[in-house]
């Protein structure tokens, strides 16, 4: 399967170790596209804010483009959509944060990158006035047009994604590693039900 360069390069520059939000930023603001990023000449590219000997190296490592490829293949075969800081669907508000993610992957519904959302994180370990109490301040929150967003882990984000489907609130997972990996393993009912 063929994808765009453009594509290809938007990947590859969010796949690239040491490349953070911030530096991301500034690499796009002085190259203008990532796939110019990856053909700057080094001696330019060392002149930008954040961009160290190992980023040099690691962003004329051609491998990069490669990981990539393989990693819009599962994309595709997953059907997952990817959205980019510089995309008109990267979500405005996630946009200004300083250390935005350069590339969201999501699966399922995007319907809340477009409605209110409330964040509710917790310990992994919570006592039950914690957990009835998520559960409580989630299930209050039905009558409104809210999308719960937490972090698949166990304990509080657990019972916050749990009771917002139960009250029909759209809830989002969000990971901080790739969507091939479901962890906590016990959670991968609950994330086949929130997509």
């Amino acid at each position: 399967m063929t994808h765009s360069q453009d594509l290809i390069h938007k990947v590859a520059l969010a796949l690239t170790p040491g490349i953070g939000g911030k530096t991301g930023r500034s690499l796009l603001a002085a190259c203008g596209s990532p796939e110019a990023v990856f053909r700057e000449k080094k001696r330019a590219l060392v002149k930008i804010d954040g961009v160290g000997r190992q980023l040099l190296s690691n962003l004329k490592n051609r491998e990069l483009l490669e990981r990539a490829e393989k990693e819009l293949e599962f994309v595709k075969r997953y059907d997952i959509s990817c959205h980019f800081i510089t995309d008109e669907s990267y979500p405005s508000r996630l946009k200004s944060c300083v250390d935005a993610p350069l590339m969201l992957f999501i699966k399922g519904s995007e319907k809340f990158l477009s409605i209110h959302t409330l964040a509710v994180v917790g310990t992994r370990s919570p006592s039950e006035y914690g957990r009835k109490t998520t559960e409580s301040l989630v299930r209050g929150l039905s009558e409104n047009n809210v999308a719960i967003i937490s972090g698949l882990a166990y304990g509080i984000d657990t019972a916050a994604h749990n009771t917002s489907l139960l009250a029909g609130l759209p809830t989002a997972a969000v990971l901080a590693h790739g969507l091939d990996i479901i962890y906590p393993g016990l959670n991968r009912d609950l994330a086949t039900r929130i997509t």
